[in-house]
Order: structure tokens, then C-alpha cells, then sequence
């Protein structure tokens, strides 16, 4: 922080009399089962099966990667329970990801009058549906004082807890968000242009654009495309209009790159890629709960005791070009030739709200020892 303050005690100054620290894992972090026995594509998948940890790096080569997800895809799911108070399990969230940070708030911040909780949770609904169920999870176990601790969308979920009403803010007396989206990720529109593209393949081709062909693996984009689509977390996860810059050009008629300029231009043109799979409603519905997010300063998480871990060392996606083909004027490719600072999915302009955010309540991540700068081990770290 600009004040010179230490990361060492900010847990300890402000949980003295707190019920419960919750962990809350961002999209794709929470362990997804199969609820019954079914064929799928040819594959046998049994009841209590786990169908998600996070994917692959060359998910094309995971045999069962699109039999497991098309499950995802028809609701057929069960999310693993909390974990309270539990330092012998094998694993922590989808693909182990949260046992270091877990263990170590435990073997911190644990009492017998304090629960230390990793909140799993069905990623791929709104995250305002899972911050009404968090609320009623808080409710139900009569935590009157809660310290979230929040990785990537976790933070958008705790963000529209605070939301929800003055009762809930008062049982926070602490809000960490670590890599938090909270003007959404340039990601999300490769994702909803059936575009799988992991940091490793955008930083190593930062100095030379990477080109992708949507004609290429024509099936896989087109099955990974119809899934995302129905996903409402990453509608919510699309650059909101909200202090918005422009990220997209496109190639009109004429062989020109025609930046858009606005949102609602912006959100026409991700939407007539997918007009097959391009849920209106639920886009709509997502649009409206993001409104939950900002106030008149800001975000609304400066309501509490919030604080903010922000990573500025990788090249993060800051603009896209779209490719039409010559014939159909169908988007046949796409280049991906900006970059800012991040932590190679969010920008620091999302992270910190476009500038927004008290600047005395942001730690960078250069100023954290033992923490990764890549967005998905970010909770990897002490």
C-alpha cells in the first residue's frame, strides 16, 4: 500500500472476534460430481464420479474432457461440500489448488471459537446466485462476524454478498479479494468465441500476436462453444459497461479494423458470433445483477474492511482482433495483439476497477514474497 503498511498483520488486526475465515475459490476452482450414472458420448460416467477439476493444458488430448463437460452442460451436477476445520484431506478445491492457503489461515487463525471454511460452489451459475446461497450458509451456521478471503470470481461472489443489504455488510469485518475481475476479463470473450487460450500460450506469443484459427478443430470449437454459452459465470465475467474501454475490432467489408467503440456494440458483436448459442436472458439477467457491483465511488466493496491483492508482472490480453472471411463475412479468425499489466487473465485496470479502488488498500503482488504472478496459482503461494 501507498502508506507503507505491512501485509504481515492485516488478518491479525481485524479478525479478533471474527466467527469464520471463508476461502472462496474463483471459476472452475470448486470440485463438481456427477449426481447419477449415465452414458455420455459413448463414455460411462458414475454416479459420485468427479466430472471437474480445471482443464488440461491441451484439453484436446483429455479423452474424457467433453463427455465429463457435457454433463456440466445438462445440470447433472453435485458440488463438493465445505470444508470446516479439516487439515487431513487429500485435496482442496478443484485440482488441489487451495490445500497451501487453506493450511496455512488454519494453522494461523484457527480457535475453538473460529471455523476456518473452504467454500466450494457451483461456478458455473451467477455469481449473485452463489452469494444469496453463501449468505444463507452464514445464516444457517449463525456466523454473526465473517472474514472473506477471496481468489478470482470469489471475489465477485463476496462482492455481491456485500451487496445484498446492510445486514450482511455488518457481519464483514473483513474482505480480501486476491486477482479479482472486477471489470470483467478480455479473456471471456475468447472463451465465448469458443477460443480455449491458458497464460502460458498469450505470454509466449507477446512478442509475436497469436493468431487463432477458428476453422482449425473445427468440432471442438464449435462443442466447447455451444457449452460456455450456456454457462452464466461467463456472461458474468465479459468486460461490464461499467468503465469501459474497448477491446474489440472487427474487419468490415472494405478490409478496414473497425474498433468498437461501445458496450452495447461490443456485446453485438460477441453476440452474433453465437447467435445459435447466445442466451439472451441469461445475459440479461447478468447484466442486471452486475449493476449490484458499483456505487457512486465505485465498487461496492469499499462499504467494508476491504483489501485487494493485485498483480502487475504478466502480459495480460487487452485487445482482440476478429477476421472475416472474404465470402461470408463470418468470423474465421482472430488475433490477439494487445497486451497490459496483469497477472495474464486480469488486467490491473480490472483488478483495481479502473484506478477506483483506495490505493492505500491495494497490494501489489511484487510487494508479497512466496506469491506466484500467474492468476491461477495466485493462492498457491504462503
Amino acid at each position: 500500500p501507498t502508506d507503507g503498511s505491512s501485509s504481515e498483520s492485516l488478518l491479525d488486526n481485524t479478525i479478533e472476534n471474527v466467527d469464520a475465515v471463508i476461502i472462496i475459490p474463483g471459476i472452475m476452482g470448486s470440485r463438481l460430481y456427477a449426481s447419477k450414472t449415465l452414458l455420455t458420448d459413448g463414455v460411462l460416467i458414475h454416479e459420485g464420479e468427479q466430472i471437474w477439476d480445471p482443464m488440461p493444458d491441451s484439453i484436446l488430448d483429455a479423452a474424457k474432457f467433453f463427455s465429463k463437460f457435457s454433463l456440466i452442460d445438462n445440470n447433472i451436477v453435485n458440488v463438493h461440500k465445505p470444508i470446516v476445520n479439516n487439515i487431513e484431506l487429500n485435496e482442496y478445491g478443484a485440482n488441489n489448488t487451495f490445500e497451501v492457503l487453506y493450511k496455512a489461515i488454519y494453522d494461523e487463525f484457527y480457535t475453538e471459537s473460529r471455523d476456518i471454511i473452504l467454500y466450494e460452489y457451483d461456478w458455473r451459475q451467477d455469481p449473485y446466485e452463489t452469494a444469496c446461497e453463501l449468505d444463507s450458509y452464514i445464516t444457517k451456521q449463525g456466523y454473526a462476524d465473517v472474514a472473506f478471503v477471496a481468489h478470482s470470481m470469489g471475489g465477485i461472489v463476496t462482492a455481491q454478498y456485500i451487496s445484498t443489504g446492510e445486514n450482511q455488510r455488518n457481519k464483514v469485518s473483513l474482505n480480501v479479494t486476491v486477482g479479482t475481475p472486477y471489470l470483467g476479463s478480455e479473456n471471456a470473450a475468447l472463451t465465448c468465441l469458443g477460443v480455449n487460450v491458458n497464460e502460458d500460450a498469450i505470454n509466449s506469443f507477446f512478442s509475436e500476436n497469436l493468431k487463432i484459427d477458428l476453422n482449425l478443430e473445427y468440432d471442438f470449437n464449435i462443442r466447447f462453444n455451444k457449452i460456455v454459452c450456456n454457462l452464466p459465470s461467463i456472461y458474468a465475467l465479459l468486460v461490464p459497461e461499467y468503465s469501459f474501454k474497448p477491446y474489440i475490432s472487427y474487419q468490415n467489408s472494405s478490409d478496414e479494423m473497425i474498433a468498437c467503440q461501445t458496450y452495447a456494440d461490443t456485446i453485438k458483436v460477441i453476440s452474433e458470433f453465437n447467435q445459435n448459442e447466445w442466451d439472451e436472458e441469461v445475459y440479461s439477467q447478468i447484466v442486471l445483477n452486475q449493476h449490484n457491483l458499483f456505487n457512486e465511488t465505485g465498487v461496492v466493496t469499499d462499504m467494508v474492511n476491504s483489501y485487494y491483492i493485485v498483480v502487475t508482472e504478466k502480459n495480460t490480453l487487452d485487445n482482440i482482433n476478429l477476421y472475416l472471411n472474404e465470402e461470408t463475412y463470418e468470423i474465421e479468425s482472430l488475433i490477439t495483439n494487445g497486451f497490459t499489466s496483469g497477472d495474464g487473465t486480469v488486467s490491473e485496470y480490472s483488478a483495481t476497477a479502473g484506478g477506483s479502488l483506495d490505493a492505500d488498500r491495494i497490494f501489489y503482488k511484487h510487494d508479497l514474497k512466496n506469491m506466484s504472478s500467474k492468476h491461477s496459482d495466485l493462492v498457491n503461494g504462503n
